[in-house]
């Protein structure tokens, strides 16, 4: 019974690696466009598409983008709004942290084994280090949820629109263009969920079966 329990302990690490690299990975790694297009009502043949890429750690402030001139208003350059570099670079930072420690676990499960079962010290460290990665991911999973609800409203077609003169004082036709596909930030959040119930399904296994 203890063999098992231990041999079914050892298939958390990888779970863990593999999650927390979809973590980190479609969040460190993302990238997204936003646009749409404005015509001046004087010259209605004349399109101007304004196309804003953005990406991590998604400081929006210094994604720049121009707003074409109509009428009696000039063209003017102009910036998306919002910082959200802080959440989305402490998720990436607890994902690499607890890729790296699980790594660590899985080599001391395979290599020390056996006196990971015999040293009781041991795993309720490990518990305990596993608690702190736990908390460390919930708080990071609630400020990168509300981070990437407020890069969304950020940076829709309508943020970029909505501050324009030429859309408020109505020279120009305003609409809006492609909307950022956000499948890989949802994916990171996902992910960072399966792994802290990965993690800690795994070390309370552990912990009973040296009770």
């Amino acid at each position: 019974m203890c063999y098992t329990l231990t041999y079914l302990s050892m298939i958390s690490p990888p779970l863990l690696q593999l999650f927390a690299i979809f973590a980190f990975g479609s969040c460190g790694s993302f990238s997204g466009e936003t646009a749409a297009t404005v015509t001046c009502k004087e010259t209605e043949t004349e399109t101007n598409l304004i196309s804003v890429p953005f990406g991590y750690p998604f400081r929006l402030y210094r994604q720049r983008y121009e707003m074409p001139g109509c009428a009696d208003i000039e063209k003017r350059i102009m910036h998306l709004n919002g910082d959200f570099s802080a959440p989305a670079e402490f998720f990436v930072t607890i994902g690499v942290f607890a890729f790296l420690y699980s790594m660590f676990a899985l080599v001391i499960y395979l290599r020390f084994h056996e006196q990971y079962t015999q040293i009781r010290r041991v795993p309720i460290v490990d518990l305990c280090v596993t608690g702190v990665f736990t908390f460390l991911w919930l708080v990071a999973a609630s400020a990168w949820g509300k981070g990437l609800m407020d890069v969304k409203l950020a940076t829709h077609p309508i943020s970029l629109l909505s501050p324009m003169p030429v859309c408020q004082l109505e020279k120009a036709t305003c609409s809006t263009g492609t909307t950022p596909y956000f499948g890989l930030a949802n994916i990171s959040v996902v992910s960072e969920s399966h792994v802290t119930l990965t993690r800690e399904n795994s070390l309370h296994s552990l912990y009973t079966m040296n009770i």
